[in-house]
């Protein structure tokens, strides 16, 4: 019995051990200098321990301004970016 449970335990760790880590919103905002019209700096603090970074954008419709509609921009890699406090 006891040899049946441990697997059991170690895969329930496995699973439930892993989630999200959301810090405070420390995000600016600025014209980016080419197309400041089309485009955007935005640059945020970094939060403790983060692996990556999602970046969404708001679909704002006909007044809507509910949790709905967000758009993933990208994901950046706090391994793989040179510079992941910030995107363009």
């Amino acid at each position: 019995m006891k040899k049946r449970i441990f697997p059991v335990i170690i895969l329930f760790i496995c699973i439930f051990a892993v989630s999200n880590v959301h810090g405070s919103l420390g995000l600016r905002a600025k014209p980016a200098a080419l197309n400041s019209d089309t485009q955007i700096n935005i640059s945020w603090d970094s939060v403790a321990n983060a692996l990556y970074y999602k970046v969404y954008r708001k679909e704002y419709t006909n007044g809507d301004d509910s949790d709905d509609g967000y758009v993933l921009l990208s994901i950046i890699n706090v391994d793989k970016e040179k510079n992941y406090l910030n995107f363009v």
